[in-house]
């Protein structure tokens, strides 16, 4: 047992475990002792890693129906000693699962990697004062200050607990947040019965506290059920699980075709083997092999190039969604506006009243109960206080800075405050005792109510507050009362802090960049109605009355009522997280993808139920732990960036996906076909192979470079459209039948059988190649957009002629596929050839996509 390990901790005195620890409840462990402990401890982590087992990857990637068929192909061949047909279906296996683990392997590191840039902070107390730092360097015996919204970072015995509940629900299924107090518990209590315990993992859902830190890594009570939830199943996306089903439907209609071709060739007096390895060709040419490695490959870059753009999307999952989103609910502090709310003004209850600037020293009043409100680090204290490094919430930097400009001194405020009752958004106010006073502050709407003041002087506060909220100033309101006057709630009104937070710079503009990609974006704050609809007026939107509807307004509506008002309305204002959620469920009952945006611990459960939440980087670690994408700078641009790659996924997808599987009907029809109409075979088993895993396969991967952005406006399935269903059917229809008839005119005209089925060979490897340039845009004609942009792209295509060329013109490959070398005119017609198919293509485009496209109506949302 190592030094210092604590047992039982939640069953002994907070004092022994303080001096078993050695620590002092006040001061926090010293510098030397935190080196010292994490060198016995080491960090605080555990698991890392363990989700995803490399020899796991490898092993995975022989679960494909295709590997499976060709190991059995490659045992039979070495069976009949066919050695060199055996050896070159093992290169084929060796190529393919390299290729698929390669890809899954670099897109677990990279989702792996990118994770470690979303940190959690925590706030310690060390060296006799407070400090943030991250998770990882927690150590047994340090101090750790709790608050609303924060991971827990590691198991912990209470030392103060202020209206402090956990939840707990990631660790023992209990869904309600456990309240939490100091004391000793018999040694016997379960884990659910250790009220004074914290764990890590766990989140603070309500309220403040200290925490003595008992257990950290692998020896908390997370750390020890680490092995069973860390290695779970890895989750696949619902386009992964489409294609893994569909390539086993695949596997049984050509294992049932390939059955038919086996009784046709012994129709036709075929040796076994010969027979055996024309179905194995057929089963290669129909199933596609390079989907699963190529999908991945698409998400992986995507995800990477969402991170570039500082947003951090957490699973494959959510970048494949992300491109599907047409609605976005934000807030409006920190992501429409900077988020740097500076307090620009001190109004006191007389100024207001008498239409009189506040005096100074009533200022300095008012500031002074504000700041005993506030949670904040302050770091160089032992700098003048202008230096001050200050950190914490939005609103309560805003008013200790404007504190420190005003000489108030703010150490001894808050070193004579404690908390009475903390600020929840149900009753939207916080109360801290200072000087023998109770402190309020809150929303100004909410106090008012409570206040001491006659009709008048009532009305005259309620014009103040629409006055300054209609300019897109937040206001605070400040109030005090007696210590246990809690019978009536009535409260001493004594003044308004108005703050200021500006329009991010160019969020018009990115706003009118979504909107008119066909997504739609409602505002939906916490704030007064007059504030949201300056804000609103400040991005061009209309700004009335009749354009904004409140919580309130919003929980007298039947489902019916609000959904008629979706249509009209895109501000809500004064919304708590209830309403939020309720919104959400209004757009997706309507069959929209809602992404939702934001910051706080309230905002978790409408950041869960949306089809796409969204946490700020600087809000709480329950935001950011339920989130399927993490904005790093809190930008409302990198939504814009993120949803744009995800439609670029999307669109890349389905170039993939039309372009091997309309590919997959060649060797079906070709090979079949020719055996079916008694036919010489065109295409040798080897030649198939060679084309599907060294030339066919390459600009799928090249797919996930691709910049080419389409995604149509209006509503459609989000990956498997009708229009990718029938260019799919459609263009590989018609180019296996043209193939087919290729070859029976080679045949009627009687050209020489070797020359024949080498032309055929390069007519078949070089137009799979080269209609990948046509299928880099399924809306556009081929000449509207730059053809040889994906260098990429542009380098499978010059390795895939290479290896076409070495394998009809190379002695050593003509031997090994049965090819000779085509004289300069033939090379003539091939180029016609794959001239023929790319119009082809272009024709099915013309005749799918864009004659629909002119016919489609494109819904607009009412504002009026």
């Amino acid at each position: 047992m190592k030094p210092n390990t604590i047992q039982n901790a939640w069953a002994k005195n907070i004092d022994s475990l303080l001096k078993q620890l050695e620590v002092s409840k006040g001061d926090g462990l010293i510098e030397k002792q935190v080196k010292d402990r994490l060198t016995t401890y080491g960090q605080n982590t555990f698991g890392e890693g363990a989700n995803h087992s490399t020899l796991l990857t490898f092993l995975r990637q022989f679960a494909s129906p295709l590997i499976i068929i060709l190991l059995v192909a490659a045992s039979v061949t070495l069976y009949f000693e066919d050695i060199v047909d055996a050896l070159f279906i093992l290169l084929a296996v060796v190529t393919s699962v390299g290729l698929g683990f390669y890809q899954e392997y670099k897109a677990e590191r990279a989702t792996a990697a990118l994770k470690s840039y979303i940190e959690e902070r925590v706030r310690f107390i060390r060296d006799g004062r407070e400090m943030e730092a991250e998770a990882k360097w927690t150590v047994p015996g340090d101090i750790i200050l709790l608050r609303a919204g924060e991971r827990i970072p590691a198991d912990g015995r209470i030392i103060e607990s202020h209206e402090l509940a956990i939840d707990e629900s990631i660790l023992t299924g209990e869904s309600l947040p456990v309240v939490k107090q100091g004391g000793v518990l018999a040694e016997a209590s379960s884990l659910p019965e250790r009220s004074n315990m914290v764990f890590g993992g766990t989140y603070v859902a309500e309220g403040q506290g200290r925490i003595l830190i008992t257990a950290t890594g692998i020896e908390t009570e997370f750390g020890q059920i680490a092995e069973s939830v860390l290695t779970q199943k890895s989750e696949k996306t619902p386009l992964q699980k489409a294609v893994s089903s569909l390539g086993w439907v695949i596997t049984f209609i050509t294992l049932v075709l390939v059955g038919v071709v086996y009784i046709l060739g012994m129709a036709r007096g075929m040796e076994h083997l010969d027979i055996f390895l024309l179905g194995v060709a057929i089963a290669v040419g129909a199933i596609p092999e390079a989907l699963p490695p190529g999908l991945t490959a698409i998400l992986a870059v995507g995800v990477e190039r969402i991170a570039k753009s500082r947003g951090i999307v957490r699973s494959l999952l959510a970048a494949e969604t992300l491109g599907s989103t047409n609605v976005i609910i934000t807030d409006k502090t920190g992501t429409l506006t900077t988020g740097k709310l500076e307090l620009v003004e001190v109004l006191s209850i007389a100024s207001i009243l008498n239409g009189t600037p506040s005096v100074t020293e009533s200022k300095k009043t008012i500031l002074a109960y504000a700041v005993a409100n506030t949670s904040t680090i302050i770091s160089n204290i032992d700098k003048s206080p202008q230096k001050w490094k200050v950190t914490g919430r939005h609103l309560d930097v805003g008013i200790v800075n404007a504190a420190i400009k005003q000489g108030i001194n703010v150490l001894k405020v808050l070193k004579n405050t404690k908390p009475v009752k903390l600020f929840s958004s149900a009753h939207k106010y916080s109360i801290y005792e200072s000087d023998g006073k109770e402190v309020i502050l809150g929303a100004p709407d909410v106090l008012l109510r409570h206040a001491k003041l006659t009709a008048k002087d009532h009305q005259k506060v309620l014009d103040t507050l629409e006055k300054e909220s209609g300019s897109g100033k937040r206001l605070l309101g400040v109030g005090i009362k007696r210590p246990g006057e809690d019978k009536d709630f009535t409260i001493e009104f004594v003044g308004l802090l108005v703050f200021y937070d500006p329009l991010r710079p160019k969020m018009k503009e990115a706003i009118a960049n979504i909107e008119s990609a066909g997504c739609r974006i409602i505002m939906a704050t916490g704030d007064l109605p007059g504030t949201a609809i300056a804000i609103a007026k400040s991005l061009g939107w209309p700004g009335s009355d009749k354009h904004v509807l409140t919580g309130e307004s919003m929980g007298n509506m039947t489902d019916e009522e609000l959904q008629d008002a979706l249509s009209r309305v895109r501000i809500f204002a004064r919304m708590t997280p209830s309403d939020k959620y309720r919104l959400i469920e209004m757009l997706e009952a309507d069959g929209q993808v809602v992404a939702m945006l934001g910051d706080g611990v309230n905002d978790a459960p409408s950041l869960k139920r949306a089809s796409i939440g969204v946490a700020v980087g600087s809000g709480t670690d329950v935001a950011k732990g339920v989130a399927d994408l993490v904005l790093l700078d809190d930008d409302f641009h990198t939504i814009k960036a993120a949803i744009e790659e995800g439609r670029l996924i999307i669109a890349n997808i389905r170039k993939s996906f039309v372009y091997l599987m309309s590919n997959c009907f060649d060797e079906i029809v070709l090979l079949g076909g020719s055996l079916a109409l008694g036919l010489s075979l065109p295409l040798t088993p080897l030649q198939v192979i060679w084309v599907n895993f060294f030339t066919g396969g390459i600009p799928a991967i090249a797919y996930a470079f691709d910049q080419q952005r389409t995604f149509r406006r209006h509503k459609e399935p989000a990956i498997l459209s009708r229009e990718v269903v029938a260019l799919t059917f459609g263009i590989g229809i018609v180019s296996s039948a043209a193939l087919l008839a290729l070859h029976y005119l080679t045949i009627k005209f009687g050209f020489d059988n070797a020359i024949g089925r080498s032309f055929l060979f390069a007519c078949f490897s070089s137009y799979i190649l080269f209609v990948a340039v046509s299928f880099r845009n399924l809306r556009k004609p081929l000449f509207t957009y730059p053809m040889f942009e994906n260098k990429v792209l542009n380098f499978g295509l010059g390795l895939g002629v290479c290896l076409i060329l070495l394998t009809i013109y190379l002695p050593f490959f003509q031997s090994l596929f049965g090819t000779v070398a085509l004289p300069v005119t033939w090379l003539f017609f091939v180029m016609l050839w794959i001239i023929a198919n790319i119009a082809l293509v272009e024709l099915a485009k013309w005749i799918i996509v864009y004659r629909d496209d002119q016919h489609i109506h494109i819904p607009t949302h009412t504002t009026d």
